[in-house]
């Protein structure tokens, strides 16, 4: 029978992973804390163990904010589920130290180690983490805790190896690493059960990431219209915003007129699209007005189209929907401590390295939802944090950027498309360093 701790634990899950599904972020945060505040409370641990807290970590990875937050969830996890290691110093002295939860005491820790150590970052230890990732056989997650069958995975399983997924995506756009780990995981999801839901979300989450990679990094030997009418079926929502994008991306406004009122049709106000909808009709608006003048002036009509109402509109559902509000929050967060930084210039490497956190999760939400506008705001942060790295000279003045990160700031200011070099001195800098 599990202990008072144990179903105390359970309990806050149920709510955790409720308030997740209603879009409550912040009973998803507040249940997370509970939770994690318990893992670290040794006396009673009773037979808890990582797996128990996983989804904790992982919804709080998903909704995190502060730099404060993730040294907290690094701490539990060293406190709560790592162990002691004795280091000498050189004067001799033996100093415990706590080091990270290891394969041994659980599989989950393969997977949130290489979480933690992108988003510190650590870059050195990927390759390493990508071998681990290989290795491991993902059949466990269909097992409970006492050994027996679940039958399905749990939902924080499945936002636990989507969002790996997604980071990988993230980190080699171009690669195949991330695709061939997906269909991996998805075929031992699927051998070890059939109606298994982690199969069905990797699966997801892999044709989203396929159509996208066509999209954003093209290839001459492959047609993304092609690959949108092959794996969308016509009335799911991603395909009319997958046709979007490419239209976007081709300046073919004439058909992303045409488009839209069937994405209209498609995409009701309750959808979790719809906010990207909006925000790509009133983004696009004066580039289809130009097209549809010019067609109307040759037929010797012209009407005035006024944005204001689609303007509202999206402030009426954005602040109507807290996962929305949180979104712009985190993007707030975001200049915040990149002007902090550019302020203080030395000594606030944590603080660029927050921003990084910031960035990719930023960027994987635009991508999950399809939101267009938000992707290229996040492309314009990129560019300015790529920016300060890139640039960055010590106290001495000496040069101590990476020039790497200059190249892809002038990459990133071409793809978000809205800025003006006027507006960016160092945008010039950067042009002339390379």
């Amino acid at each position: 029978m599990p202990g008072k701790k144990k179903k105390a634990v359970e309990f806050l899950k149920t709510k955790a992973c409720e308030a997740y599904l209603s879009g409550d972020v912040g009973a998803v945060r507040h249940l997370s804390a509970i939770a994690l505040e318990k893992a670290s409370q040794t006396a009673e641990r009773e037979d808890l163990k990582l797996e128990d807290f996983i989804w904790a970590f992982v919804f709080m990875l998903n909704y995190l904010k502060s730099d404060w937050e993730f040294s907290q969830l690094l701490v539990k996890a060293y406190e709560s589920f790592g162990y002691r290691q004795d280091s000498k110093t050189n004067d001799g002295v033996i100093i415990p130290r706590l080091t990270r939860p290891d394969s041994a005491t659980s599989p989950y820790a393969v997977l949130l180690n290489f979480l933690f150590d992108v988003f510190k970052p650590n870059w050195p230890l990927i390759e390493e983490h990508k071998k681990g990732m290989a290795n491991l056989d993902i059949s466990f997650l269909l097992k409970g805790s006492s050994g027996e069958d679940c039958g399905v995975c749990a939902l924080e399983d499945e936002l636990l190896l989507s969002l790996i997924i997604e980071v990988l995506w993230y980190l080699e756009p171009r690669g195949e690493y991330w695709l061939s780990l997906c269909e991996k995981w998805i075929e031992q999801a699927t051998q070890a059960d059939p109606s298994s839901s982690i199969s069905q979300a990797l699966s997801r989450t892999r044709v989203r990431l396929r159509v996208q990679q066509a999209i954003l990094f093209p290839v001459e030997e492959e047609s993304p219209l092609n690959l949108i009418d092959e794996v969308y079926s016509r009335g799911e929502a991603c395909y009319p915003l997958a046709k979007a994008w490419f239209y976007f991306y081709h300046e073919r406004w004439q058909d992303l007129d045409q488009l839209i009122p069937q994405m209209v049709k498609l995409i009701p106000f309750e959808s979790e699209y719809f906010l990207s909808l909006q925000g790509l009709i009133n983004m696009t608006g004066y580039k289809r007005g130009l097209t549809v003048q010019r067609e109307e002036s040759k037929a010797g009509q012209h009407e005035y189209f006024d944005q204001t109402p689609g303007v509202m509109r999206y402030q009426r559902v954005q602040l109507s929907r807290p996962t929305a509000i949180f979104h712009y929050q985190r993007g707030v967060l975001f200049d915040g401590e990149l002007a902090k930084a550019r302020r203080r210039q030395f000594a606030c490497g944590h603080l660029r390295a927050h921003a990084l956190r910031l960035l990719i999760l930023l960027k994987l939400d635009a991508l999950r939802i399809w939101d267009l506008g938000s992707y290229l705001e996040a492309m314009e942060r990129e560019m300015k944090l790529s920016l300060q790295l890139g640039l960055y000279r010590d106290p001495k003045g000496e040069y101590r950027g990476f020039p790497d990160c200059l190249k892809n700031a002038l990459l990133c200011a071409v793809k978000c498309l809205s800025v003006d070099s006027e507006d960016l001195p160092e945008l010039e800098k950067c042009r002339f360093s390379n």
